[in-house]
């Protein structure tokens, strides 16, 4: 008598795949984001879940303004839903101008 060939094969697991809240968290975890970046993630996950995209919903339930909201989906709309947009971003000049003194002050 002749085996099926499923006898000979180890069976398929299925593929899960995880939502895509799920790999921002995973993401936010791998690159090392401290406790504010990661909360802000957490804005953005309960922006759409929870939320259901409500924006004033969503600020009541963490007591941030709106405004600050706001600024940060933009910066992760902005980037193409890039979890690192949401990292803390140096607020120094990018170019420091050099100090320089004019000839007429110069002395000797």
């Amino acid at each position: 008598m002749r085996k099926p060939a499923s006898f000979y094969f180890f069976r398929r697991k299925p593929i899960v795949q995880k939502d895509r809240f799920e790999l921002w968290r995973e993401v936010a975890n791998l690159v090392g984001f401290d406790a504010h970046e990661r909360l802000r993630v957490e804005w953005i996950v309960f922006y759409y879940i929870a939320g259901a995209e409500n924006a004033t919903l969503t600020t009541q339930h963490f007591g941030i303004s709106r405004k600050t909201f706001h600024k940060w989906l933009k910066r992760f709309k902005d980037s193409k839903y890039n979890v690192k947009s949401l990292a803390d971003q140096s607020k120094g000049p990018h170019h420091k101008r050099k100090w320089e003194v004019p000839l007429s002050r110069k002395k000797g």
